[in-house]
């Protein structure tokens, strides 16, 4: 008769705790694994983009002395900051003469100047007159947290009677 009371008393305590559970808004059967976590929920907020502007020119052709482009970080977290950028930029001349410039951006800056140190037989290839030359700016952008660490904790409660 005891085992019979205990097996009772046991399941009324479960059945009390998954009522609890449920009231509060959680459920003891469900599987946390199939639920989406706060992580991929941040990770869809945090879509950075970068808009890249038209590269341009400083100085007269055939020679210029540098290479310009500006851009926007959108979508940035509040909790984030851009630490560097790196901007590579490709000239290509119509005969398929081609020159790749890469340039380091330190902190947040949102414009980079590169110089062109190219020589003057070099350049002259590059801009023939009278033919088009293409120029393309990459820009890749790196983000770090503004806090080195970070520590999440959470907290439920599960009211119990006794009865």
């Amino acid at each position: 008769m005891k085992r019979i009371a205990f097996a009772i008393a046991i399941t009324l305590i479960l059945c009390a705790i998954t009522i609890a559970l449920t009231i509060l808004g959680s459920d003891a059967r469900t599987n946390p694994a199939a639920m989406p976590s706060a992580t991929s929920e941040q990770n869809t907020q945090c879509n950075v983009t970068i808009k890249v502007g038209k590269p341009t020119l400083t100085g007269p052709l055939p020679r210029p002395t540098h290479v310009n482009v500006s851009w926007t970080v959108e979508n940035l977290a509040p909790c984030y900051r851009v630490s560097n950028s790196r901007v590579t930029f490709n000239i290509v001349s119509q005969d398929g003469a081609n020159e790749t410039i890469k340039w380091n951006v330190s902190g947040n800056a949102t414009t980079a100047s590169a110089p062109i140190n190219i020589p003057s037989a070099r350049l002259e290839k590059l801009f023939p007159i009278n033919r088009p030359a293409v120029i393309t700016a990459t820009v890749e952008t790196n983000a770090v947290p503004i806090a080195p660490s970070y520590t999440h904790t959470d907290v439920q409660t599960a009211e119990v009677i006794r009865r």
